[in-house]
């Protein structure tokens, strides 16, 4: 069974990706944004930060034509879900 605190996390990363297009676009759906606040929220902001900062850097390439970059908050909050909370495996196993 899933932690409620996970599934609540999961629930806000799912929220913060609607700020990539759909509502707002306050920039908070990037991973350098919200990767330390999340880690804060479990206890761990290095990793947080760490890992944010990590898949900011993998998503910079600027979408031209047909190019269809990585969902980057997507990635990077399964990313930070799998290594954070009671269950969780090494940041290089979540990487």
């Amino acid at each position: 069974m899933i932690e409620p605190s996970l599934l609540g996390a999961s629930a806000a990363v799912a929220i913060l990706e609607l700020d990539a297009a759909s509502a707002a676009q306050l920039m908070i759906c990037r991973p350098a944004v919200f990767g330390p606040v999340l880690g804060a929220a479990f206890g761990q902001p290095a990793l947080g930060m760490g890992l944010g900062a990590l898949w900011e850097l993998l998503s910079l390439d600027a979408p031209i034509g047909g190019y269809l970059p990585i969902n980057a908050t997507v990635a990077a909050g399964a990313c930070l879900l799998m290594a954070l909370g009671d269950g969780a495996v090494s940041p290089e196993a979540a990487f």
